[in-house]
């Protein structure tokens, strides 16, 4: 005989770290600063540390993120020397103090609250369906011979790959 049983069965909880969304991305990155500072102050870590990854850091930033917008790249500058900012302050005067870790609170609200202004994709550029349609010239790069070139080798690369891209310049 075999058993039925009429209560739905409910997920299962996922325990996991991996961020879901900006609130919890920013709660993460707020823990794992106050547990770095905090171990590294108990430790006896410079403070120096901090503005080294935050130089390290913004380089990085800065030299990864060519085709991001400049409001995207100034978000991620801004929230990797408020971290290494707070992280200083926290290996030289300890975390464990209601201000500092306010502070790090509202370090960490202000960055999940522009997450979704800052952080949007640039705008755009004309696409060569687009050059095409309105028959001009792509950027200055783009002679109208080669547009239907271009949207040609576009179409192929869309319907191979499934990718859409844009063709700048033709070197003939």
């Amino acid at each position: 005989m075999s058993k039925t049983s009429s209560a739905r069965t409910q997920p299962r909880a996922d325990w996991s770290i991996r961020p879901r969304g900006r609130w919890s991305a920013s709660a993460l990155a707020a823990l794992a600063v106050a547990a770095a500072a905090g171990i590294g102050h108990e430790v006896g870590v410079s403070w120096v540390w901090p503005l080294v990854i935050a130089f390290l850091a913004a380089l990085a930033t800065f030299f990864g993120g060519q085709d991001a917008a400049p409001s995207a790249l100034a978000y991620k500058l801004v929230f990797w020397l408020g971290a290494c900012g707070w992280m200083t302050w926290g290996l030289a005067f300890g975390v464990l103090d209601a201000i500092t870790l306010g502070v790090l609170g509202v370090g960490a609200l202000a960055a999940a609250l522009w997450a979704p202004v800052l952080t949007r994709p640039p705008k755009p550029r004309p696409s060569v369906t687009g050059a095409l349609h309105n028959d001009q010239v792509l950027g200055g790069k783009l002679a109208r011979r080669h547009v239907a070139l271009a949207a040609d080798w576009a179409a192929r690369i869309r319907r191979v790959a499934r990718l859409r891209v844009t063709i700048e310049e033709i070197i003939t």
